[in-house]
C-alpha cells in the first residue's frame, strides 16, 4: 500500500489530490469532535450561599461541578442539594450552603453548633430558641452568620427600682447592681443608702434595687431657756404658805441642729451646738416654816354668831391653795376657815364651836359679812357639817 502511495506522489497532480483529501478528513474529524463536545455541555444554575448564577459545565456529577468551581466542600456539615454523587442534567439547579461553626450561649449554657442558616435569627429559630421582646441578642438577629461566631442570648428580667422614693419597673438583663445603676445612669453619693448594699450582687427576676437619698442639713433655731425655781424658807410665814418674791423669766438659746433627711423626710435630729443669747431669771418663792399648829389658843375674846358652810380642797373650781398661799392638799389636817376680811381679818386666830381652834387664812366668792366657810379634808365631812349657825370666838 505504501509503495503505491509513494508512486502516486511522484506525479504533481496527484500530490494536490492527496493534500485535499487529507484536509477533508481532518475537517470531518474536527467537526465530529466539536459536535460531541458541544453535545456534552450542560447549563446549570448554581446557588452559592444564597447567590444564584448560571454556569456551563461538562462535569458529570455535582461533586465534579463544585470542584470545577473551586468550592471546597465540608461533606459532614455543608448543605448540598442534590447530593454530591448526583449526575448533572441540563437546566439543573445545584444549591451549596457553607456550614459555619458557631457557639450559642443561652440560659447559662454554651453549645457549639454547625449551621448553614443565613442570619442569627434564622439559626435561633432553627434551634428552637425563642427570643422575647425584653431579651437581648448579641450580635443582632439580622446579623449574618460568620465562622467561629459566638451568639449570646440574655433573658430579660424585671427589676423594681426605687430611686429617692420614686418607684418604677425596669426590664433589663442579668447583671450586677453596679452595672444596673450605670445602665440607669444613676449615681449613689457617700451618704446615700443602697439596698442591696453589695454592688457585686447579681440581680435576678423580681429583685428590688432601693436607692435611699440621704441629705444632711444644719438648722439653727432660737428657743426659750427655762428658768429655775428657787425656794427660800421663811420662818416668819406660817408653815404651808408660800409667796413669789421674784417672778421667773425665760432666757433665749440658739441651737444648731444636724438634721438628716431620707427621701425628703426627716428621720433624725441632734444638737451639735448651743449658744445662750439671754440668761434666764430664777423664780424665787418664799416658803413659810412657822408651825401654826403649835400655837397656843385661848377661848376668850370677842364672840360672833355666824352662818357656816363647809368645803374641801377638791371641790369643783377649787385649786387647793388658799388666798394666803396655804396648800390645803399638802396639809389635810390643818384647821382653816374662809372669812370676809372686813369682818375677820386674815391671819386671825379663832375658836369655832364644834370645829375647834382655826386660823382665818382663806376667802371665798360667796363669803360676805357675818359668814364663814370651814375646811374639811374629805367631802363626806363637809357634807355632814352642812349649813349651821355657830359661835365664833376671836382669840387675838
Amino acid at each position: 500500500m505504501i509503495p503505491k502511495i509513494k508512486q502516486l506522489l511522484k506525479h504533481p497532480k496527484n500530490k494536490v489530490y492527496v493534500a485535499v483529501g487529507i484536509a477533508v478528513m481532518v475537517a470531518i474529524t474536527s467537526l465530529f469532535g466539536y459536535t460531541a463536545y458541544a453535545y456534552d455541555k450542560k447549563t446549570i444554575k448554581l446557588v452559592k450561599n444564597g447567590i444564584e448564577r448560571t454556569v456551563v459545565t461538562t462535569s458529570d456529577t455535582v461533586a465534579e461541578l463544585l470542584d470545577e468551581q473551586g468550592i471546597k466542600v465540608d461533606k459532614h456539615h455543608d448543605e448540598i442539594k442534590p447530593g454530591l454523587k448526583t449526575e448533572l442534567d441540563k437546566n439543573m439547579t445545584v444549591v451549596w450552603d457553607k456550614a459555619y461553626h458557631v457557639t450559642i450561649e443561652a440560659n447559662d449554657h454554651a453549645e457549639p453548633v454547625w449551621t448553614t442558616e443565613a442570619t442569627v435569627g434564622d439559626l435561633l429559630d432553627k434551634q428552637g430558641i425563642k427570643v422575647g421582646s425584653h431579651d437581648v441578642v448579641e450580635p443582632g438577629l439580622d446579623q449574618k452568620i460568620d465562622r467561629n461566631m459566638t451568639i449570646k442570648v440574655e433573658r430579660g428580667i424585671q427589676v423594681t427600682l426605687s430611686n429617692g422614693g420614686e418607684v418604677k419597673t425596669v426590664w433589663t438583663t442579668p447583671m450586677t447592681v453596679a452595672e444596673f445603676l450605670k445602665a440607669e445612669h444613676l449615681s449613689v453619693d457617700a451618704d446615700d443608702k443602697l439596698e442591696p448594699k453589695d454592688l457585686s450582687t447579681r440581680l435576678t427576676y423580681g429583685d428590688k434595687v432601693n436607692v435611699i437619698r440621704v441629705e444632711i442639713k444644719k438648722e439653727q433655731k432660737l428657743e426659750p431657756l427655762d428658768f429655775k425655781v428657787v425656794k427660800r424658807y421663811d420662818d416668819t410665814m406660817p408653815k404651808g404658805t408660800s409667796k413669789v418674791i421674784q417672778a421667773g423669766r425665760q432666757g433665749k438659746v440658739e441651737k444648731t441642729y444636724e438634721v438628716t433627711f431620707e427621701n425628703g423626710k426627716e428621720v433624725k435630729r441632734r444638737v451639735i451646738q448651743t449658744d445662750v443669747q439671754q440668761e434666764p431669771t430664777d423664780k424665787i418663792i418664799a416658803v413659810g416654816t412657822k408651825n401654826v399648829q403649835q400655837l397656843s389658843y385661848h377661848r376668850s375674846g370677842k364672840v360672833l354668831y355666824m352662818k357656816s358652810t363647809a368645803y374641801t380642797a377638791n371641790c369643783g373650781g377649787c385649786r387647793g391653795i388658799t388666798s394666803t398661799g396655804f396648800n390645803l392638799k399638802s396639809h389635810p389636817d390643818a384647821k382653816i376657815i374662809a372669812v370676809d376680811p372686813k369682818v375677820i381679818p386674815l391671819g386671825t386666830r379663832v375658836y369655832v364651836e364644834g370645829y375647834g381652834n382655826a386660823i382665818a387664812a382663806d376667802t371665798g366668792g360667796s363669803i360676805h359679812g357675818n359668814r364663814i366657810d370651814i375646811f374639811f379634808p374629805t367631802q363626806s365631812q363637809a357634807v355632814r357639817w352642812g349649813l349651821r349657825t355657830v359661835k365664833v370666838t376671836i382669840l387675838d
